[in-house]
């Protein structure tokens, strides 16, 4: 009896113990909702890092959400219940958008300073200089990890260059030099997809900045009074926005302003106009459209003599990882992110996409070469459209990118653009005052 007793013991001790592990395995899944699709060479490459994770730590499992781009739409009905994804990745300025302006996001701030598995290295110490830095809020906290970086640049192909002898511009007035060279040969200087307003307002606000400075047009987009615009710097840029469209030197190709995308940055791609503004992920878009001896190359917008801001001040669009507040299992979160951000792992993240991981000392795809470098040699950062788009969404929609597209149309004059975009702001603002409509947003360094 006593041997029948001790068995049955050992029996519901065993059980117990069974029963204790596979609750603390349950503990330990780790639900990721992703901005990616099913198929996308992202979303291959993040499988892996994936499968990788799941090897590297016995006992979990990641239970992945492939979500595609509205994610955070979706993720956001589990997000006000209380209940969210542990982890989520999107571009770092949506993340901020929806996730930390409502307070839903963890701050990442000691993973910094934890080490890579694979170095002995600080997280910190091994992302590219003016990334993760520039999402620091004004307090000091850090909401998102980046993994990957894209940087505003103008980009050519190398061979035209080559054979006209064009060296690469460092001035707005040298730009202005090669594109009437460029003209006299019967090439359009710059390709354009009019269509896309958000593009277009690469031009006013690359001008901007480097004329005024990081920092001046997040300050005139809120400013109720509309003052902010009466700086003789938004006059200077607007007239050099003026200088360059129909109204001025005509430098863009003809009927650019019915150009649907991707028609301009695939024609530009096959030769037909010299030169385009735009954001790193260019190459990627494009590559199948170019010619095999087609050479990617890119230089950083020119500097405005006498202006505040610099060439090596970049313009970048992140994409991140973020940890939710009251996320189950965070700090296994942040194991993964560690782990993604591993050199093995950031190459196999690349890999079919040729884009530019925040990790240093990666190789990069022969056409992200020179973007890579100006990240690298970068002395500072603003976010995309001096961070507009993303704090005051409303007023870049309704005032600020009808009025840019008439002005690089060039419909009205650089005068009845500030005229006019001073009085329609002031009016906007009115409105949102009058309704208790304040300006919310996430304060950044």
């Amino acid at each position: 009896m006593k041997i029948i007793k001790v068995l049955v013991n050992l029996s519901i001790v065993t059980m117990l113990v069974a029963v204790f592990i596979g609750e603390s395995a349950g503990a330990k899944e780790l639900e990721y909702w992703s901005f990616f699709t099913k198929g996308e060479p992202y979303q291959i490459g993040l499988s892996n890092v994936i499968s990788g994770f799941e090897k590297a730590h016995p006992g979990v499992k990641v239970k992945v959400v492939w979500a595609g781009r509205d994610v955070l739409t979706k993720m956001r009905p589990r997000v006000l219940m209380g209940n969210p994804p542990d982890l989520t990745d999107q571009a770092a300025s949506e993340l901020y958008a929806a996730l930390v302006l409502s307070e839903n996001a963890l701050p990442l701030n000691d993973l910094l300073d934890e080490k890579v598995p694979d170095t002995n290295q600080k997280l910190r110490d091994v992302l590219k200089p003016n990334t993760w830095e520039l999402f620091t809020t004004v307090e000091g906290k850090l909401y998102v990890i980046p993994y990957e970086v894209c940087v505003t640049a103008i980009w050519y192909n190398g061979r035209l260059f080559d054979k006209f002898g064009i060296a690469i511009p460092k001035t707005w007035d040298e730009l202005i030099e090669i594109c009437q060279i460029l003209k006299n040969q019967g090439i359009s200087p710059f390709a354009q997809d009019g269509t896309i307003d958000f593009y277009n307002a690469y031009w006013l606000t690359s001008v901007a900045n480097r004329v005024l400075g990081r920092g001046a047009f997040h300050k005139a987009a809120h400013d109720y009074t509309g003052k902010a615009w009466d700086n003789p710097g938004w006059l200077e840029s607007a007239r050099k926005i003026e200088e360059i469209s129909p109204r001025g030197k005509d430098f863009f190709e003809k009927g650019f302003e019915g150009s649907s995308w991707p028609s301009s940055q695939i024609g530009w791609a096959r030769g037909e106009t010299a030169m385009i503004l735009m954001s790193s992920w260019l190459p990627v878009e494009v590559k199948n459209s170019a010619p095999k001896d087609f050479e990617f190359r890119c230089f950083p917008f020119p500097q405005v003599k006498g202006g505040k801001g610099s060439a090596t001040d970049i313009e970048v669009f992140l994409s991140a990882f973020s940890v939710l507040k009251d996320a189950k299992n965070p700090e296994l979160a942040k194991e993964f992110i560690k782990f993604a951000l591993t050199k093995e792992n950031q190459k196999k993240m690349i890999a079919d996409v040729g884009s530019i991981p925040t990790r240093m000392g990666i190789p990069v795809d022969v056409s992200m070469e020179d973007a890579n470098q100006m990240i690298i040699n970068s002395t500072q950062s603003h976010r995309m459209y001096d961070g507009v788009q993303c704090d005051f969404p409303e007023w870049w929609m309704k005032v600020f990118l009808p009025l840019d597209d008439q002005l690089l149309f060039g419909k009205i004059s650089a005068k009845d653009f500030l005229t006019q975009i001073k009085q329609k702001s002031v009016r906007f603002w009115e409105e949102k005052k009058a309704k208790g409509e304040e300006k919310r947003y996430v304060p950044l360094r």
